[in-house]
Formats: C-alpha cells, sequence, structure tokens
C-alpha cells in the first residue's frame, strides 16, 4: 500500500508540475500571483480583473486613453512610442474588446506606435443603442477617431468583424492605408462553418445566449478556440455578468452588422498589401475563406496556423505576432523591421 501512496503521490506531483510548466509557458504565473495577494487582501472579483487587466497592459507597455468624438466617446489603448508613423491599428471582432490584442502587441510596442480601440457599442466605448452598428458605420466612426489623433495613415490590424471594417476602411478612405492584416476576416464567405449553419438553421447566435459561466466556458471550447487558454472562473463570471448587461445592445448590433457584412463587391477595387492569417480550425469563419480572400485581393499573402480557431492573436499570440512581422518586413516598404 505504502508504494501504491508514493506512486500516486509522484503522478500528482508530475501532473502539478507539468501544469506549472504550461502556465509560465502561457505567461500566467505573475496573474495567478496577482488573484493570490488581491484575494488575500480582501478585493472583489471586479476589482482583481482590473487588477489583472492592469498587468496585461503594463507587460505590453500600453496605456488607457480616451477621446471625445461627436458620436460619443471611444477608450483605446496605445503605447509611448510616437516617431514610428504610420502607426498599427488593431480592429477587434464583435463582443470583443481592445485588450484582446494584449498579447499580440509585445514587442510590436517597442518600435511601432500602437492603437487598440474599444470599437463603439464595445467595451468602454460608447454604448448608445441609436448608432447604426453596421460596418459602413463603424469604418466612418474609425476614421473620425483617427482623424482626430491625427493619424494620416495606418497599417490596419482586423479580427474578424475588425477585418470586415479593415476591408471596408482600404476601399473608403486607399491613401489613409499602409497595409492591411486580416486575421480570420469576415466580409467574404466560401464555405459555411457548423457555427454558420446553426445559426441559419436556428436563427440563434450562440454567442449570444449564453447565460453563465459554463455556457461562457463550453461556447468558447466549441467554436472560438482549439485550446482554449486559462481564465480564472472569477474573470469568466465578470465576462458574463458585462455580457448579460448589454444582450440588448450585442442582439442590435449583431443585426446591424449583418446587414451589410459582405464585402465580396469592393474586395477588387482593393490595392493595399495585405496579410491573409486564420485559424485552421476556425470554427466560426472557415478557413476556405483565407483562399477566397487570397485570390481576390491581388498581390495578398496568405498563411494558416494550424491547432488554432477563430482568434490567433489571443491563442497562439507570438505565432501570429511572428507572422505579422514577417509581412510588415517582407511586402511594406515602409514596415520597420523588428527582431523577433
Amino acid at each position: 500500500m505504502a508504494s501504491i501512496q508514493s506512486y500516486k503521490g509522484g503522478f500528482h506531483m508530475q501532473k502539478r508540475r507539468a501544469w506549472v510548466a504550461s502556465l509560465k509557458a502561457r505567461g500566467l504565473i505573475v496573474l495567478l500571483a496577482l488573484v493570490v495577494l488581491m484575494g488575500l487582501s480582501g478585493c472583489d472579483k471586479h476589482s482583481l480583473f482590473q487588477s489583472i487587466m492592469n498587468h496585461e497592459r503594463e507587460s505590453a507597455k500600453l496605456t488607457v486613453k480616451t477621446e471625445t468624438l461627436p458620436y460619443g466617446k471611444i477608450t483605446y489603448l496605445t503605447n509611448s512610442v510616437t516617431g514610428s508613423e504610420p502607426p498599427i491599428v488593431m480592429l477587434h471582432g464583435f463582443g470583443g474588446e481592445k485588450d484582446n490584442w494584449n498579447r499580440f502587441s509585445k514587442k510590436l510596442t517597442d518600435d511601432y506606435r500602437v492603437i487598440i480601440p474599444d470599437l463603439p457599442g464595445h467595451g468602454e466605448s460608447v454604448q448608445d443603442p441609436a448608432l447604426n452598428y453596421g460596418i459602413e458605420e463603424q469604418t466612418k466612426r474609425l476614421k473620425q477617431f483617427l482623424d482626430a489623433l491625427g493619424v494620416k495613415k495606418a497599417h490596419l490590424v482586423g479580427n474578424s468583424m475588425g477585418g470586415a471594417i479593415a476591408l471596408r476602411y482600404a476601399y473608403l478612405y486607399p491613401q489613409a492605408v499602409s497595409s492591411l492584416a486580416l486575421f480570420d476576416g469576415a466580409g467574404a464567405e466560401q464555405t459555411a462553418t457548423e457555427f454558420q449553419t446553426y445559426m441559419k438553421t436556428t436563427g440563434k447566435n450562440p454567442l449570444l445566449e449564453i447565460e453563465t459561466a459554463k455556457d461562457f466556458q463550453a461556447t468558447m471550447a466549441k467554436y472560438v478556440f482549439v485550446d482554449p487558454p486559462y481564465i480564472p472562473g472569477f474573470i469568466i463570471n465578470v465576462l458574463v455578468e458585462e455580457k448579460l448587461k448589454r444582450r440588448a445592445l450585442e442582439k442590435k448590433m449583431f443585426a446591424d452588422i449583418m446587414a451589410d457584412l459582405d464585402q465580396m463587391s469592393i474586395l477588387s477595387s482593393i490595392k493595399s498589401p495585405a496579410l491573409i492569417l486564420w485559424g485552421g480550425q476556425d470554427k466560426i469563419l472557415h478557413v476556405d475563406n483565407a483562399e477566397l480572400l487570397h485570390i481576390k485581393l491581388v498581390g495578398s499573402h496568405k498563411e494558416v496556423i494550424d491547432g488554432v480557431g477563430h482568434c490567433p492573436m489571443i491563442e497562439k499570440p507570438e505565432v501570429a505576432r511572428e507572422a505579422y512581422l514577417r509581412f510588415l518586413h517582407e511586402m511594406v516598404p515602409q514596415g520597420k523591421p523588428v527582431t523577433m
């Protein structure tokens, strides 16, 4: 019996060591330390959540700023590099927010000016149900925002809905775009996914049906990620609470987005250098769409990351960043080479 117990103890110790090694690889040891320290000091889950977000931003050398525009307030992340033009502007997807790009931004912020807004209707930016949140309107608001910051030309990086906005921006304001990077970008459909088929047959969007932490985890694992990133339970609870508060607005936004999501008619007019980066196992926007965009955007470069779902910049930020830096270095003359 003693030998069995000893074997069991060794087995569990190996599991613990493997778990710690996994956390180190994902850069989460500091996060867990923060959770423990803040928990011991009696902070509530919202304060803990904010502390972790602040740590993530600081690690990427990003700070929060705001800009007030005619349509409302925009909250965004940026860094202190001001001499590098054009800046890199990162656009999140539907239901996402600016912090989706924190880990992807690391190292980029050493050499490039980075601007990451909460798009209207998302995060800490204006949430007015009277606004139209379609792609065309969001694109025009993005132009107003960048004009207010004095940005005349930018590298655009967009995930999902953000990709559709980047495409529309390059079409409407071609002289204002240095390059495009579409990370599982919406706007051109070749093959339907299980997610899209489910929406068409049921009329329901699984991302808008989340009610509990269990729903959140199940939806992320089924549709969004191949290997979901570690998220402490209390953070999931905060995210679900926020999602429930925003349910009516998100449903309105989604209807507006779907009304003009298709960007196929404008693709042949877009001449900006383009990177199309896709998760090979994306269950929301099929990887076949990457090839369609590659064909339609003449001269574009395509890369597929195996073992990744809908959000490469979250699931494999280092791999996505290296692919993006190669693109800037090799395909965009004004892109500044950066050590990877």
